[in-house]
């Protein structure tokens, strides 16, 4: 029964959160929308090469990496080294949540992330965590722009990630933030879920609207 609630809730969370690379104004019908998942809800559980072999198994175009999780970043080497060896299946993207109560080792590792990802096709998302005593719009705009302008050097592009009960929630506080740094390798995303969970789900259309010049996601 537990593995059967483990796998029902990890099931609808791919669902609900799946993310869909898209050009805004296209036609559906000319969009190749990969289907991916995120690794958790049961998946970081298991070994790299098993999360893959199942994603690929139940029909999975890739998935995207956590780069961190519980204080410590994550080994990205054998996901790639896995992935690569499968012209069926794609790492997307690894994010990257920047939590104000995480070490500093942790909360800086963003920069050894960027360096794994240089020379690859694969974007960085990021999430700036739970509001606590010190987490300041200032300090949340610095890291940013730090991230984004070592990412630039890199070649590799970063998406504004909104979390609903984290400091930025929805896709509209992110484009008031990547506007105001315009840096040509970052955009936002918009994830249905945490937009409904804010109070936005009835206002999907004006929401895409208001933030599609830099929506990638």
């Amino acid at each position: 029964m537990k593995y059967l609630k483990c796998n029902t809730r990890f099931f609808v969370t791919m669902v609900l959160m799946m993310s869909l690379t898209l050009a805004f104004g296209q036609e559906t019908k000319k969009i190749n929308w990969p289907f991916y998942a995120y690794n958790f809800g049961g998946l970081e559980d298991m070994s790299p090469k098993n999360q893959i072999d199942m994603l690929r198994k139940h029909g999975y175009d890739g998935m995207t990496v956590m780069a961190n999780f519980k204080n410590a970043l994550t080994d990205l080497k054998p996901f790639f080294k896995y992935a690569d060896e499968h012209e069926d299946f794609e790492i997307y993207s690894v994010f990257f949540r920047y939590n104000f109560n995480d070490s500093e080792a942790v909360k800086s590792g963003w920069k050894t992330i960027i360096d794994k990802l240089q020379g690859r096709n694969t974007d960085l998302w990021i999430i700036f965590g739970r509001p606590v005593e010190g987490f300041t719009p200032e300090l949340i705009e610095r890291v940013l722009r730090d991230v984004v302008a070592y990412a630039e050097t890199k070649n590799v592009k970063v998406s504004l990630y909104p979390h609903h009960y984290d400091v930025i929630q929805t896709a509209e506080e992110a484009y008031k933030l990547v506007t105001k740094i315009n840096a040509p390798n970052l955009d936002l995303a918009v994830h249905s879920c945490h937009e409904i969970r804010s109070g936005n789900g009835d206002r999907i259309e004006e929401v895409l609207e208001n933030v599609k010049d830099k929506l990638a996601m």
